[in-house]
């Protein structure tokens, strides 16, 4: 038999939670990298031996998606940076 559960002492409320609003910084805008594994690849080739050249290519597709991804959410909530100078 599964044991219940003990009824909860009402909604929590998401201030309790969180915080207050006015306590956070107000958002800076979200500048995308032109080069999103520069900081990565500027620690040298991964420790891989042979496959060390195919690695760097892995990882570096790793993080131009998960830039994307971080591009596409910053856009869609509204941060993104204008690029025009």
């Amino acid at each position: 038999m599964s044991r219940h559960r003990k009824p909860s002492a009402g909604l929590r409320s998401p201030a309790r939670f969180w915080g207050s609003t006015a306590e956070f910084e107000p958002v800076e805008p979200v500048v995308p990298a032109d080069d999103p594994s520069a900081m990565v690849g500027s620690l040298g080739p991964p420790p891989l031996g042979i496959h060390s050249e195919a690695g760097a290519h892995y990882l570096a597709a790793a993080y131009a998606k998960a830039s994307s991804i971080a591009v596409a959410l910053s856009a869609a909530a509204g941060l993104l940076a204008d690029r025009e100078p």
